[in-house]
C-alpha cells in the first residue's frame, strides 16, 4: 500500500496543470490557496478551466528546452545518447563552471518569447513544458534547490501568461529517472520506482 500511494503522489507531481501561477508561490501556504484558483480540474472526465468553464486544451510541446531530447538535436546515433551524456562532455572540455554557462545560453536561445507569441498565434491554449530535476535541485547537494532554481520555470509561466496560455509542467526527468529513456535525461537508468532514496527527493521535489 505504501508503494502504491507513494507512486501516486510522484505521478500527481509529475504533471501539474496551471495558468499565471508564479512558481515561487509553492513556498508560501497562503500563495498556495490563492494561486490554486488557477488551476484546472477535472470532473466527469472533462477538463475545466479555472474559470468553471468545460474546456479543451489545444497546445504544443516545448520539449528540447528543459530537459535535452537527442533526437531533436540529430544525435539519436551519435555519441550523445543523452543529457547526462552531452553535460559530462562540456564539463570534462571546460570544466563545470563554463558548462553551466553554456546550457544557460542554450536556453536562452533554444525557446524565448517570441515562440509563445506564436503558439498563441496559431489558435493554441496551452504549452506542455517538459523538464528534468536539476533545472531545480542542486545535483550536488539532494534536497537542495539551486540559487537560480526557480528562473527558467517562471520565466515560461510569465511568458505563457502574457500571451493567456496555459501550462503543462512535466517532470520528465525525476530523481533517479522513471523510464531510461532519453527524454528523462540519462538513458538506460531507471531506478526512481524501486529506489526509497529517489522516491523522497521526487516527493520533496
Amino acid at each position: 500500500m505504501k508503494l502504491l500511494n507513494t507512486i501516486r503522489n510522484l505521478s500527481i507531481l509529475s504533471l501539474v496543470l496551471l495558468t499565471g501561477m508564479n512558481c515561487n508561490s509553492v513556498r508560501d501556504n497562503r500563495a498556495i490557496k490563492q494561486s490554486s484558483r488557477h488551476l484546472f480540474s477535472v470532473q466527469n472526465g472533462r477538463i475545466i478551466s479555472p474559470e468553471g468553464n468545460v474546456t479543451a486544451l489545444k497546445g504544443c510541446n516545448l520539449g528540447n528546452w528543459l530537459v535535452l531530447e537527442m533526437w531533436m538535436l540529430d544525435q539519436v546515433t551519435g555519441k550523445l545518447h543523452d543529457q547526462y551524456t552531452f553535460e559530462s562532455v562540456l564539463e570534462e572540455r571546460f570544466g563545470n563552471d563554463k558548462k553551466h554557462e553554456l546550457m544557460e545560453l542554450y536556453r536562452k536561445s533554444w525557446i524565448t518569447e517570441k515562440d509563445f507569441k506564436t503558439v498563441k498565434s496559431f489558435g493554441m491554449n496551452t504549452v506542455r513544458l517538459p523538464f528534468q530535476y536539476t533545472v531545480l535541485m542542486d545535483e550536488d547537494k539532494p534536497y537542495s534547490l539551486r540559487k537560480d532554481a526557480w528562473v527558467w520555470l517562471d520565466r515560461a509561466v510569465e511568458w505563457a501568461e502574457k500571451n493567456e496560455l496555459s501550462v503543462i509542467l512535466d517532470l520528465h526527468g525525476a530523481p533517479g529517472r522513471q523510464s531510461g529513456m532519453d527524454h528523462t535525461g540519462r538513458v538506460n537508468y531507471n531506478r526512481l520506482w524501486k529506489d526509497k532514496e529517489y522516491q523522497n527527493q521526487t516527493a520533496w521535489l
